[in-house]
């Protein structure tokens, strides 16, 4: 499964991945960016996927790796940016 597949499925993740990109932009220092994550975002993340998820389709191991890396891959894009 895809993160696009699984916007469908959840829109909320394809909203707290635009949030959260945006709320990284400008902040030049990786560990402030990996932060705002462990913050703000991860929790938010846990009731969308994982054993967490409201959706039975969502509550995979799988599932939840899938969308921890697309967040931690943008924390690490931002990085090679610079």
């Amino acid at each position: 499964m895809t993160f696009e597949e699984l916007i469908i499925i959840e829109p909320r993740l394809g909203r707290l991945r635009d949030d959260f990109i945006n709320r990284i932009q400008g902040i030049p220092k990786r560990w402030t960016r990996s932060g705002i994550w462990y913050k703000e975002f991860k929790p938010r993340m846990f009731g969308l996927v994982g054993v967490g998820a409201e959706n039975p389709e969502l509550k995979s191991c799988e599932v939840y790796d899938l969308v921890y890396e697309i967040f931690i891959d943008a924390i690490d894009a931002k990085q090679r940016r610079k």
